[in-house]
């Protein structure tokens, strides 16, 4: 169990500014009372890039994949949030 954490502990910390950004940009989207960018942003991390990919890389790496999985959902959601907030935002000034 130790050693699982120490694994997870070593791959998806390197994510977790790229998943704060999309975390920011869903809640700002809240707060302007547009909830549905957000809401996509999540689904999209979890269901359309997560699943499949924790799926695919665990078959190939073990659990070492799923890690892998976690940490390329968040950059990608984070990427996603971070361009979606810059277009939503630009439009309202």
């Amino acid at each position: 169990a130790i050693s699982t954490a120490l694994m997870h502990m070593r791959i998806v910390p390197a994510s977790y500014l790229a998943i704060g950004f999309a975390l920011a940009a869903s809640n700002s989207f809240n707060a302007i009372g547009k909830p549905m960018p957000g809401m996509i942003i999540s689904l999209t991390r979890t269901i359309l890039v997560y699943a499949p990919l924790a799926w695919l890389l665990s078959s190939i790496f073990g659990l070492v994949g799923i890690f892998a999985a976690a940490c390329a959902a968040n950059v990608i959601a984070g990427a996603v949030g971070l361009l979606w907030y810059r277009v939503i935002f630009a439009q309202l000034r």
